[in-house]
């Protein structure tokens, strides 16, 4: 059988989903927000939609690899706990 610790996060379940929102919306703004003044700096300048596309461009990467790192997070979180010898099998019987 595996040894099942206890969950060291007391929060209660309110507070885990604000913060999950609170990463959501960090998430999309970081996506939007470039491509957003990208699209006013263009207008600013009267050029062609680059800056837009280029905001739009870095926007996306930063916020893929912004929701990478918290999925990596929030699956060591929840990951199930091992036996005691560190592997997938049961521990030997002493």
């Amino acid at each position: 059988m595996a040894d099942v610790e206890p969950s060291t996060d007391t929060r209660s379940p309110g507070v885990k989903a604000a913060n999950l929102a609170t990463h959501v919306t960090t998430i999309s703004l970081m996506m939007v927000l470039p491509a957003w003044g990208g699209y006013y700096v263009d207008n600013y300048f009267g050029t062609l939609p680059l800056c837009m596309i280029l905001g739009l461009i870095l926007g996306m990467t930063a916020g893929v690899w912004q929701l990478t790192k918290l999925v990596q997070v929030e699956s060591l979180k929840n990951r199930e706990p091992t036996t005691k010898n560190g592997n997938d099998e049961p521990s030997p019987p002493n």
